[in-house]
């Protein structure tokens, strides 16, 4: 799918911000298909548009974004969801994963220059991405390391590729940049990633990027 190809609706209850995210998507040559004010809105026009990503603000009137989320996952599956807040909780992270949210980032300039990205990796249905900023916040909460000696026994079944691939994505790297990164394809990063999942027990890049983290693997 070409970047032109993919069809985005914006919603978010700011219309200067959602001038700015359509800016920023469509100067990347996506092609934003409608603007919404409310979750309402953004349920209805994805049923009617059937847009391949929808990028949802999670405050807005009528019904919020994480309920709109649920709505539109149910309505029309294939459409991805980027969360797109200014709202930086946990709570909202959790609740946004598990009603099958495909990104979750916070409205800062970084996030928003990557936004393009974002949307193009979403779209294909590659890995869901999670802002680092929250990862690092979840790690304020109660979350024990293991044992020294249960983690090193767990660390020693990582072959050293599967291993930097963790610390990567630790650092919030997208298989895309990992695949840059220690140039190899990305087909071979995600199967490091699966393998890497097995061995630690671990369900997603979350809990990955959280335990590269907590153990020093990143920074």
């Amino acid at each position: 799918m070409t970047s032109s190809s993919i069809r985005v609706l914006i919603a978010d209850d700011d219309p200067l911000f959602s001038e700015v995210v359509r800016l920023q998507l469509t100067q990347a040559g996506l092609s934003v298909v409608a603007e919404a004010e409310t979750g309402d809105q953004a349920i209805y026009l994805v049923q009617k548009l059937e847009p391949d990503v929808a990028v949802l603000d999670i405050m807005m009137p009528e019904m919020d974004g994480i309920e709109a989320l649920q709505a539109i996952k149910q309505a029309r599956p294939t459409t991805s969801v980027v969360i797109l807040t200014a709202h930086a909780k946990i709570g909202f992270l959790k609740e946004a994963l598990a009603r099958g949210a495909a990104a979750f980032v916070t409205k800062g300039e970084v996030n928003l220059r990557r936004l393009p990205e974002t949307v193009q990796m979403v779209s294909l249905g590659e890995e869901i991405i999670v802002d680092m900023d929250l990862i690092r916040e979840a790690l304020k909460l109660n979350h024990p390391s293991r044992p020294n000696r249960e983690l090193k026994l767990d660390l020693e079944q990582l072959t050293d590729r599967e291993r930097a691939v963790l610390q990567l994505i630790g650092e919030g790297l997208s298989n895309r940049d990992i695949a840059n990164s220690l140039v190899v394809s990305e087909s071979t990063v995600k199967s490091h990633v699966r393998h890497l999942f097995t061995k630690l027990d671990l369900s997603d890049r979350t809990q990955a990027a959280l335990f590269a983290l907590r153990h020093g693997i990143a920074k």
